[in-house]
């Protein structure tokens, strides 16, 4: 009997040391981020892309929203600047895809996205699969006609490893990327990319953020409120809220840190594979952007 209560003893103590070191860490980087913004007096998301007025952030699945792009669209939104979301699938690969949507559409009011800024698809081609790239002519005949419909000034979305190296995510990215090397991207918008990090960064929460200050000229920190509001977001997912997740949530940049990097055309040639119907949508569109301006010159001149 006493060598039982030694051994539940020792079990004890040796989980309150376990606990306490986490608890440990979980305040010495909050007390760190606290006071990494108190010396910068809270300046550091002056450095988005402030100039904007309406923004698009393109995302792949329900969560994206909140698990990558929270520090860009609150920056965003304390600025003033309308933020519009597209996601271009409902997350169906547990066969989960009307749940999520729901959760996505929560998520986003948690954040601080009107609702009726938030355009969610559920395209045959474009279904959730981390290994299915989806084709790059069926993410721009989406894209690019919401591009003309919201004339966005500013288009975000994944860079081309997607930060998880998530299959859709890259294909979002390889989208833009050869809408603009076409030069068929709406007049004045400028694209940019969410940085990917290595494995080591994305893990250390705020202690990434002297270097991404020293590196990064366009990057976005959440406050400590803006912290738990992108928790409370992700909590909307609670489909998706396994272990990993919460860990996640705590230690990931992602959740404190973006670092934006611009999508600028590159010197690659046409494919040869474009058909006649891809060809002939740049037309189609400036038709459609025409259209758009004339009924804008009728209504209002603020942009929403």
């Amino acid at each position: 009997m006493t060598v039982m209560n030694y051994e539940y003893w020792t079990f004890i103590q040796e989980y309150a040391r376990i606990e306490y070191a986490v608890i440990s860490c979980i305040v010495l980087l909050l007390l760190l981020y606290s006071f990494v913004l108190f010396v910068r007096n809270l300046q550091i998301s002056s450095k988005v892309p402030i100039s904007v007025q309406k923004v698009l952030i393109i995302t792949a699945h329900p969560d994206d929203e909140c698990m990558f792009f929270s520090p860009t669209i609150q920056s965003l939104l304390n600025s003033g600047h309308f933020v519009h979301l597209l996601c271009l699938s409902n997350g169906n690969f547990y066969g989960l895809g009307k749940t999520r949507s729901l959760e996505l559409f929560n998520s986003c009011e948690a954040l601080g996205i009107p609702l009726r800024n938030v355009y969610l698809f559920n395209h045959s081609d474009l279904q959730d699969h981390p290994e299915h790239p989806w084709k790059l002519k069926n993410v721009e005949k989406i894209i690019l006609p919401v591009m003309y419909y919201l004339q966005p000034h500013l288009v975000i979305t994944f860079d081309n490893y997607g930060v998880s190296g998530h299959s859709n995510h890259i294909s979002i990215h390889d989208a833009l990327q050869s809408l603009s090397n076409k030069g068929i991207l709406p007049n004045n918008l400028r694209a940019f990319h969410l940085k990917s990090s290595s494995i080591f960064r994305k893990y250390v929460s705020i202690l990434d953020l002297p270097l991404t200050i020293l590196t990064s000229q366009y990057l976005s920190v959440v406050s400590p409120w803006g912290l738990l509001k992108g928790w409370w977001a992700m909590l909307n997912h609670w489909s998706q809220f396994v272990w990993f997740r919460a860990l996640y949530i705590v230690f990931s940049r992602y959740m404190l840190i973006n670092t934006l990097e611009e999508i600028l055309p590159q010197d690659i040639s046409m494919s040869s594979t474009d058909d006649e119907e891809e060809q002939n949508l740049p037309n189609k569109l400036k038709v459609a952007d025409r259209r758009s301006k004339m009924r804008r010159g009728k209504g209002s001149s603020r942009v929403e």
